[in-house]
């Protein structure tokens, strides 16, 4: 259906990504009657137009061509403009209603998808949310000799879960693979926060002291985005997991040691819905491991105003 008979809306949309410089994907898949994946897109972009406006050193404005009506789900213009009002952004608003005549209007009223309740295809265990992920790695683990390998464990992955009972920023989902993290968090202050904070933990410990290597490092990786949240068949624990988890798992080996790597969607989501005690610096696009493509990347720091 066309608001405005003739318009050509779609065609005019399809030329514009046709002379676009650049697009950013926000999902590589679709889920079917899922909205996570609407909301994403609308906080990739606030967050985008946010840490491009700090570069340009001014502010972003947020744009809606809207009727004024609620949508059918999140992640629709509705959904956007509440997103901005509550991050105090200014709205300039081109109100699509008064573009259109009252007799068109009562003919032609806005149609509204069907949304299909997600699980119908992929059964009802499962749910599709935006969540933070984090992959690290400890640098040197392979070349510990194996009577340090128990050191490591009661020592380095002690010392994590210790960190995970004592943040007030834990994982909801913590996994382990030899010396390989996995942990998915609530939301991307929370996992940037304790990013830092396990970053922390690995630099100020005594390692020598404690029989391991001195050189011993972590590489940490940060990712955030839609996932689907259910229960492993195999070993009845929960699982977050979908192509947003793999792409975590392809930062990791490109982190450099010693330091906090994330994607550019994790940086605009932070930014999005303001996260205070981080600072992201830019670092370029970069290609993942194992040909996954290239992301843009930012290093990932605390914040002077948090110390």
């Amino acid at each position: 259906m066309e608001l405005v008979p003739g318009s050509d809306w779609s065609e005019r949309f399809d030329r514009l990504i046709e002379a676009a410089d650049s697009l950013t994907v926000a999902s590589d898949h679709y889920a079917a009657g899922s909205t996570s994946t609407f909301e994403y897109a609308n906080l990739l972009l606030t967050g985008s137009g946010r840490l491009r406006a700090g570069v340009l050193g001014t502010s972003v404005v947020g744009l809606a061509v809207w009727d004024g009506c609620p949508g059918d789900g999140g992640g629709g213009t509705a959904s956007a403009i509440d997103l901005w009002k509550g991050q105090n952004i200014d709205v300039e608003h081109v109100d699509l209603a008064s573009l259109v005549s009252a007799s068109a209007s009562d003919s032609r009223q806005p149609q509204r998808r069907a949304v299909t309740e997600f699980g119908s295809g992929y059964g009802s265990e499962f749910t599709h949310e935006i969540k933070a992920m984090l992959f690290a790695d400890a640098v040197g683990y392979s070349k510990m000799t194996e009577d340090q390998i128990p050191i490591f464990i009661r020592r380095c992955l002690g010392g994590v879960a210790a960190l995970n009972d004592q943040s007030p920023h834990r994982p909801v989902h913590t996994e382990t693979a030899g010396d390989g993290l996995y942990m998915v968090f609530p939301s991307v202050a929370d996992a940037g926060l304790y990013a830092l904070e396990l970053s922390d933990l690995i630099h100020t410990a005594d390692w020598e002291a404690m029989g391991l290597p001195a050189d011993l490092d972590i590489r940490i990786a940060l990712h955030c985005g839609p996932v689907f949240c259910g229960q492993d068949p195999i070993t009845g624990l929960p699982m977050y997991t979908g192509p947003h988890t793999s792409r975590t798992a392809r930062i990791e080996p490109i982190t450099p040691p010693g330091q906090v790597y994330a994607s550019s969607a994790f940086a605009a989501v932070a930014a999005a819905l303001g996260v205070s005690g981080m600072s992201y610096r830019y670092i370029g696009r970069t290609n993942l491991a194992k040909k996954y493509g290239a992301v843009a990347l930012f290093h990932i720091s605390r914040s002077a105003a948090s110390g």
